[in-house]
């Protein structure tokens, strides 16, 4: 389930989950608007992206379907509060796939697929919505790629032994 708090981290509460299907909730995420994305994977094997526009309290679909077969990730731009990054993985590959949103996850436009499988979008630039931060697995390292294009193309970022998050400076 899900649970909301408003006490900095004192008070949480269940919240009641109206028009939001039961099933594993892959990534939560909060607009710069105050708005709440929820990718929702289905007891059935399908996904789903919900949108809460009073706080979690009620939800609707966002879109019909997601166009990948299993979604890992997803992000928002702050600096540009419709840009949205979805990371997944199409049915008959094991190769990841960035899709992007200009209108707020109402529509998605493919990325060309990368060489590798990656599970995480680690960040998006606050002051340059166009550069994306992914994390990649490695056979015995991990790697970070990033993008400058809204996910076009990828270099090499750095390489790590793990890695579980990355923050990016405002000022670049």
């Amino acid at each position: 389930g899900l649970y909301r708090d408003e006490g900095f981290g004192c008070g949480w509460s269940r919240v009641e989950q109206t028009g939001l299907p039961r099933g594993r909730v892959v990534s939560l995420v909060a607009r710069a608007d105050g708005n709440i994305d929820a990718l929702i994977a289905s007891a059935s094997g399908g996904q789903n992206l919900y949108i809460s526009r009073d706080h979690g309290q009620s939800w609707s679909p966002l879109t019909a379907a997601l166009p990948v077969m299993q979604a890992f990730d997803l992000a928002h731009a702050s600096a540009e509060p419709l840009r949205s990054y979805l990371l997944g993985v199409k049915s008959g590959s094991s190769n990841a796939t960035l899709w992007v949103s200009q209108d707020g996850g109402e529509t998605w436009a493919e990325r060309p697929a990368l060489d590798t499988l990656c599970t995480h979008i680690l960040a998006v630039d606050a002051s340059e919505a166009r550069r994306v931060f992914l994390r990649c697995a490695g056979d015995t390292m991990e790697r970070v790629l990033v993008s400058t294009d809204d996910g076009e193309h990828f270099t090499h970022f750095i390489e790590v032994p793990e890695i579980a998050g990355l923050a990016v400076s405002p000022d670049g």
